[in-house]
Formats: C-alpha cells, sequence, structure tokens
C-alpha cells in the first residue's frame, strides 16, 4: 500500500514509524479512533500528513457514515457514528476494536472529558510515528504485562484503576493519561497544550500504588507538550513556582520529570529514558575536572545544587533529558547566589535552555561526546 505523505511545506516531522503499519491511512485513523474516541480537527499535523489529505479522509469517513462532526464547547472534532461502532461487529478486520467500543458507555461528554479524549489522540498518533504500542489487540494485558521485557507498552489510567479496582478511589481525577511499562521501568505520561497543570496531592499517591502492584518504584514522569515555546513556557512555570503554595505548579512529587516535545526530538528523549548515563557523565567530569565533592578549597561545607564545580562555579550536566525537578533548583540557587553557573546539555536542547535561564546568570553549553 502506497501512503500519500506530508506534503513538502510541512517539514515538522521525518520520522515516522507508522507507514506500513496499517493497510490504509484511512485505518490508521480509524484506529486512532477506536482509541481515543474523538478525532481533533488539527490531528493531521501530529499524523505526519499534508492538511488537504486529512480532510480527504475525514470526508471519505463522513461520507460513509462512519464518523459525525461535533462542535460544542468550542471544539471541532469527529466521533463515531453507531454505524463506525458497528464495524467491530460486522466486519472481520475491525473484530480487534471491539473492547474499545465495550468500554464506550456515555453518549455525551463533557467538556474535560472530551479535552481528555483529544489529547489521546495526538498521543496515539505519536506512539504511532515512533513505534509504541497502545493497541489493546496488541499488547498484553496490564496483569499480564513483563515489566522487564524488550518492549515498551502503553496503558491508560483507566487500565490501572480497573486493574485495582476499588482501591483506585484516592487518586480520581488524576491529570495522568497512563504509563510506559518495559525496558525496566514504569514512567507515568501526561500531555498539555502550553500550561502546566496544577497537580494535587491526589497525584502523589499514584506512585505508591503502582509499586504495590508492580514491585518497581515510579520516579519518573513526562510531560508532553507539542512546540518548543510550550516547553519554554513549563519549565519556566516550573522554575518560578512557589514550593510551598500548595496550589501552585509542580512537578507531583517525582524524582525524575521531564518535557518532552512531539516533534522529531521525541524519539531521541524517549530513548534516553532507557539508556544510563552514568559513564558519560564521569566522562564528562574528567574532561572538564569538575569538583564533585561537597567542600570547597578551604574545606567549608558548600550545598551541591548541581553536578559539581568548575573553579568552585557550579556546574550542572544533563547528558540525557533535562529533569525539571534539578534544574529549578539549579537555576534558582544561581539567581540566589549570583554566581556563574553553567549547564552542559545536548544540542538538542540548547536553544530551550538558553531560553528558561534568560535572565539568571546561568551558561548553558552542549557536550561535544553525542551525535545529535
Amino acid at each position: 500500500m502506497t501512503f500519500v505523505s506530508k506534503n513538502a511545506g510541512n517539514t515538522k516531522f521525518k520520522v515516522d514509524m507508522s507507514e506500513g503499519k496499517y493497510r490504509s491511512r484511512r485505518d490508521g485513523l480509524l484506529n486512532i479512533l477506536f482509541h481515543a474516541s474523538e478525532l481533533p480537527n488539527d490531528l493531521f499535523v501530529e499524523m505526519n500528513l499534508s492538511y488537504d489529505y486529512y480532510r480527504k479522509l475525514i470526508s471519505d469517513l463522513l461520507r460513509l457514515g462512519l464518523i459525525k462532526r461535533v462542535s460544542q464547547d468550542g471544539m471541532a472534532g469527529y466521533q463515531l457514528t453507531l454505524k463506525g461502532k458497528n464495524l467491530t461487529k460486522t466486519k472481520i478486520n475491525y473484530l480487534k476494536y471491539r473492547p474499545c467500543v465495550e468500554e464506550e458507555t456515555d453518549r455525551h461528554y463533557t467538556a474535560k472529558r472530551r479535552r481528555r479524549k483529544r489529547n489521546f489522540s495526538y498521543l496515539y498518533a505519536l506512539f504511532d510515528r515512533v513505534g509504541i504500542t497502545y493497541q489493546v489487540y496488541a499488547k498484553p494485558s496490564i496483569q499480564d504485562v513483563d515489566v522487564n521485557g524488550d518492549k515498551i507498552y502503553f496503558y491508560t489510567a483507566l487500565e490501572f484503576k480497573r486493574m485495582i479496582g476499588i482501591e483506585a478511589t484516592p487518586f480520581k481525577g488524576s491529570k495522568l493519561l497512563g504509563f510506559l511499562i518495559g525496558r525496566g521501568k514504569i514512567v507515568s505520561v501526561y500531555m498539555t497544550d502550553y500550561s502546566m497543570p496544577v497537580f494535587g496531592k491526589h497525584e502523589q499517591w499514584i506512585p505508591e500504588y503502582v509499586q504495590r502492584y508492580f514491585s518497581v518504584p515510579l520516579t519518573t514522569a513526562i510531560m508532553i507538550c507539542f512546540y518548543d515555546i510550550a516547553a519554554i513556557h513549563l519549565f519556566t512555570q516550573i522554575i518560578e513556582s512557589n514550593s510551598y503554595d500548595k496550589k501552585s505548579v509542580n512537578t507531583a512529587g517525582y524524582k525524575n520529570f521531564y518535557i518532552l516535545q512531539s516533534d522529531d526530538s521525541f524519539l531521541s528523549h524517549l530513548t534516553d529514558l532507557y539508556i544510563d548515563h552514568t559513564d558519560t557523565e564521569r566522562r564528562l567530569i574528567e574532561r572538564y575536572r569538575i569538583d564533585t565533592s561537597d567542600k570547597d578549597a578551604n574545606h567549608r561545607t558548600r550545598f551541591l545544587f548541581g553536578t559539581g564545580f568548575i573553579d568552585d562555579d557550579p556546574v550542572l550536566i544533563c547528558a540525557g533529558n533535562v529533569n525539571a525537578v534539578k534544574l529549578k533548583y539549579f537555576v534558582l540557587n544561581a539567581g540566589k547566589t549570583s554566581r556563574l553557573s553553567y549547564i552542559l546539555c545536548r544540542y538538542r536542547d540548547l536553544s530551550v535552555l538558553q531560553k528558561v535561564t534568560e535572565g539568571y546568570p546561568v551558561k548553558v553549553l552542549t557536550i561535544s561526546l553525542f551525535d545529535d
């Protein structure tokens, strides 16, 4: 099957592992719709399609009576009709989506629920592009998944809640979309358009329940956004938030909190989640002669907010993804002490970090151990 690729003017994405995954682009679109329950008008961008071709696919599905247009709550999108849902009963190629349709018991969605479903559409389009399995028919049940297996699977928060039953009540209303499970890790997944959500205290209970059922600590979360400017705004919000204000922006108690953009850099960031960068940090410490002790030249105790010091100036090494938790306290310390501080990062993260640290005595440098 030959797919219609993005037009020449749409150069946002080069990475696209979804081609050849479905019988046609229309089937790929229906796959997302069965799993997410709504298609946004602008999903063509995340699917690596031209606007005209996306409109043609939508028109074909409307003409066949498989979808309907919805436009309430100031959001335009598309949902399955009864005929579309019945494909899972009448067409053998769509029987595998039957569990998705059975889950949909509500006919009417609030604006909040619609936004959440649309976020799942964006997320699944991204996962198709980078090769993460989320389809109900292609992954083991969450009860049977091997956390230490070689494959990475995505499970929704709802799948986890159904597994633990009534015990999920304490974190009802969580902003969590789901988890990436595999390669020895469980990673919480969130998504936003521009602003950081305010996480309530119930968000911090999720790691406790995950560890109870999987016997694996949950220390890492990713927040997915769409553009550079969004990533800059999210990092800035986290840095400038008041940790003592319970209603302020926070990182929900995660030890590692990463902000990832849904462009071509996502695959690189995703790969970094599963790489041990200890050896890279060691080589950088040796190359730049970074002092990692908590004593200065006069044997006075000093606070270590980053990785160490170069000639008594603080330095933070970001050999992999930029951890917003560490970045916050490093940047705030630089501002408080008015001491020149250094961040060593990969080239892909340079422009974002330079914008985030504007106004602070922080110099961002790229490290040369990578081929970005």
